[in-house]
């Protein structure tokens, strides 16, 4: 008697995102009316990923700032640099960042974002902006 065993598997894309760090926005009491992460005090955000294929990776740029002191009510203007360590800088379009892998099995994402509150000073208190990255 004989029989056959057969093995096969799927290879896909797969992402696994590291541990992100926060960024911080900078501000100067000179240019009041600007925040940058990377004016004095700043940081950029950044977040480790590993993966498997050649994964998109894209990054939304904020339009609204997700955490405002009491009785903000100004219209910031955003602006975001992404830069992959792997592919270099990724343009916007439309508020979204996007770089498809095509080596490699790791990379790091870094975010660096400024934004303007017109011609009115930044009110003081803390403001936080959100960017949704996601590897697919």
């Amino acid at each position: 008697a004989t029989t056959n065993l057969s093995v096969s598997g799927t290879i896909s894309t797969t992402c696994v995102f590291g541990s992100a760090t926060n960024g911080a926005f900078g501000y100067s009491p000179l240019l009041p009316t600007v925040m940058n992460t990377s004016s004095n005090g700043g940081a950029p955000a950044s977040v480790g990923l590993s993966y498997s294929g050649t994964p998109t990776v894209t990054v939304s740029e904020p339009t609204s700032f997700s955490v405002t002191p009491n009785g903000y009510n100004g219209t910031p203007s955003f602006s975001s640099a992404v830069t992959s360590a792997n592919g270099g800088n990724m343009s916007y379009t439309s508020g979204v960042a996007s770089y498809t892998q095509t080596s490699g099995t790791s990379d790091t994402i870094t975010l660096n974002i400024g934004v303007s509150n017109g011609s009115s000073a930044f009110p003081l208190g803390t403001y936080t902006s959100t960017s949704t990255v996601t590897c697919n």
